[in-house]
C-alpha cells in the first residue's frame, strides 16, 4: 500500500493510518502519545459523534419552539391588552349615554 498522507485535523490533532488503524496524535505538543483506533472503535466514535450532533440539533429545535411559544404568548398578551382597552372604551361610552 502506498503511504497515505497524514492529515492535520485542527486543534493540534493529526491523523494518519497504518493501513488498519486510524492513528491520532498531537505531534506538535507530544511526540510519544498516539491513539490507534481499530475500525470497530472508529465506528463507535462515529456513532457517538452522530448521537451528539442529533442531541444538539434536538436541543436547538426545543429552544426555537420555546422562543416561538414565548413570542406567540407576547403577541396574544398584546392583543388581549388592546381588546381590554376597547371593551373599557365601549363601557365608558355606554355609561356616558346612560347618564
Amino acid at each position: 500500500m502506498d503511504k497515505f498522507p497524514d492529515q492535520y485535523l485542527g486543534d493540534g490533532v493529526y491523523a494518519s493510518t497504518d493501513g488498519y488503524h486510524i492513528i491520532l496524535d498531537l505531534r506538535a505538543q507530544d511526540t510519544t502519545t498516539r491513539i490507534a483506533l481499530e475500525p470497530e472503535v472508529l465506528a463507535e466514535l462515529n456513532r457517538y459523534v452522530k448521537q451528539a450532533e442529533d442531541a444538539v440539533k434536538a436541543r436547538q429545535r426545543e429552544q426555537q419552539a420555546a422562543l416561538e411559544r414565548s413570542e406567540n404568548e407576547e403577541r396574544a398578551a398584546h392583543r388581549l391588552k388592546a381588546l381590554r382597552k376597547i371593551v373599557e372604551e365601549i363601557a365608558r361610552q355606554c355609561n356616558a349615554t346612560a347618564t
